[in-house]
């Protein structure tokens, strides 16, 4: 499979199953506003700037080094070291996460009376806790299978996880928690969830395992078979030339599904192989990667938790009110919010593939190839940045009205429409430098942009509210990708069209954006249709617009 090829096909089954992953989410997140409110849905949410720490810890680092290791290990044909190296980072991190497990758990009360100031937050913390083993294990296998480029385990770990999770919410609804429901509800739902499609990721990599120790096998008896042939054609002279000939023709025969073309590079991965790294070696390169990029998340995620914490706080000067804070704390980051991730999930599928693939070519000093990924790369996800802000200028308010019943959810929906290019392609060039291993300056660019963002939050949400929050957001991903481009241009100079990847796409986005609100005119007021059905056509039609555009203009 072609370089381009890989990360396409990569991308695009990571895509199909976000987007699934996402409209079950969607439904979750609806059923839960309408179960236990926009006030526990904020509640639920408070607890993840400390759980999120605890992941960063047992998880993140142990992901990217496993996925950036395996895809150079199978690069040189070195099948053994990567499936020693997934072994030992799911011991070490589900050990770590057992420690976090227990230690979360016994400090929920003190974390959520004295960090979160939210005492009820504290069941909710304490069994999120528990999903913690799983997230661990499943994430090093998810590493292993992003490493391959084989991203199709991964994809339906996902779905078969927000699966479990809406399921499993719903049957605790109507059983155990029947005389009313709460934050702890989700909790729950989150650790089925986990629990199960980590089940899911382990079976699916023991078969893996099973089918590459067949595919060995088969290749060490071919091995044999053609050094037995080597052997007799040496002490075979002139005389038994016709039977070497026959012999041959046989061994040909035998090995019809063997490609000769190939033959060289078996044969050299079959050498690669043979070369094992100790535990000692391996785990000093693992190291060697995983803890500076472990440290810098981890110091991100609490630069990052900190901003989200700080939120509530500051809405509750500007509304003088805890319980309105936190409602619109809730509604801001679990209705409105999820519909700006929603389109990332392209993104993030692309960025998720993207980092060993840099990697890999950055390794073998493939410049041509990475100029053009990059390129490629920055003009896809700002297509998609655009495309998504005049979804949402459009149709924002009214989504958050015929999803989630709430005229404000529409409001913020609307107002933070003009993030999306900015945080899609500030998250896809943090990718590229990860991939670069420039994990230092990706740490430096996300915290001083984060850095910007709680100076906002603290300077304007308790004066202007939302719109506070909204200004520092687009200060911070402005900044960090600036600085993101001019680290990534200094490393590989990439060809950027500011006519291809900014102004054609946005003259087509507000053509588009005019025909389907005309559309949207006629059809509200001729059709018997529901608001949500003609919502959706005339989405396809601003969508069908806009990628035909796109067409045309790639083919001129």
């Amino acid at each position: 499979m072609s370089y381009k090829k890989m990360i396409f096909t990569g991308t695009l089954i990571l895509t199909l199953s976000g987007f699934l992953a996402r409209i079950l989410g969607f439904y979750n997140r609806i059923f839960l506003s309408n179960l236990i409110g926009a006030k526990e849905l904020g509640i639920y949410q408070l607890i993840f700037p400390i759980y999120m720490l605890c992941f960063s810890l047992c998880c993140h680092g142990f992901e990217t080094g496993i996925s950036n290791l395996t895809s150079r290990f199978f690069a040189k044909g070195q099948k053994k070291n990567a499936h020693h190296l997934v072994r030992l980072g799911c011991l070490l991190s589900f050990c770590l996460s057992i420690l976090l497990m227990f230690a979360l758990f016994e400090g929920a009360d003190y974390l959520s009376t004295f960090i979160l100031k939210e005492a009820s937050a504290a069941p909710s913390l304490k069994i999120a806790a528990l999903s913690l083993p799983f997230v661990s294990i499943k994430a090093c296998l998810h590493g292993y299978y992003i490493g391959l480029n084989h991203s199709s385990v991964p994809a339906v770990s996902q779905i078969v996880e927000q699966i479990t999770r809406v399921g499993g919410i719903y049957l605790l609804s109507i059983s155990v928690f029947i005389m009313g429901a709460d934050a702890r509800i989700a909790a729950w739902g989150m650790v089925l969830g986990e629990a199960v499609s980590t089940i899911y990721t382990i079976l699916a990599y023991f078969r893996r395992l099973f089918f590459e120790n067949s595919i060995f096998f088969q290749k060490n008896l071919q091995k044999n078979n053609s050094n037995k042939n080597k052997q007799n054609k040496k002490i075979s002279n002139k005389k038994n030339q016709n039977k070497r000939i026959l012999n041959k023709n046989n061994s040909d025969k035998i090995s019809k599904n063997y490609n000769k073309k190939y033959a060289d590079k078996r044969t050299f991965s079959r050498q690669a192989d043979s070369f094992t790294l100790s535990t000692r070696e391996l785990l000093e390169h693992f190291f060697s990667f995983s803890i500076p990029i472990s440290v810098n998340h981890f110091c991100l995620t609490i630069i990052s938790s900190l901003e989200t914490m700080l939120i509530p706080f500051m809405l509750e000067i500007f509304f003088h009110s805890h319980s309105q804070a936190l409602e619109t704390y809730g509604t801001l980051t679990g209705m409105a919010l999820p519909f700006l991730f929603f389109p990332a999930t392209i993104v993030n599928s692309l960025s998720v593939m993207l980092m060993p693939a840099i990697s890999s070519a950055y390794d073998q000093k493939q410049h041509r190839q990475m100029e053009n990924t990059i390129s490629a790369s920055l003009h896809f996800c700002l297509l998609i940045g655009i495309f998504s802000t005049f979804a949402f200028l459009i149709y924002g308010t009214v989504l958050g009205e015929t999803i989630f019943h709430s005229k404000e959810a529409g409001q913020y929906v609307y107002l933070f429409s003009v993030l999306c290019p900015f945080m899609y392609a500030a998250q896809t060039t943090s990718s590229i430098l990860n991939g670069f291993g420039k994990t230092k300056q990706t740490l430096y660019h996300n915290l001083l942009g984060v850095g910007i963002r709680i100076f906002f939050i603290l300077l304007l949400i308790p004066s202007k509210g939302i719109p506070g929050y909204l200004i520092g957001l687009l200060a911070g991903y402005s900044l960090q990708l600036l600085l993101n481009l001019f680290c990534i241009y200094q490393i590989v100079p990439f060809y950027f069209s500011a006519e291809k990847t900014l102004l054609f796409p946005v003259l087509t986005a507000i053509g588009g954006g005019i025909l389907s609100k005309k559309f949207w005119g006629i059809a509200s007021a001729a059709l018997p249709l529901s608001s949500f059905y003609i919502l959706v056509i005339s989405g396809f039609l601003y969508f069908l617009f806009f990628t035909l555009c796109q067409i045309f203009r790639e083919s001129v």
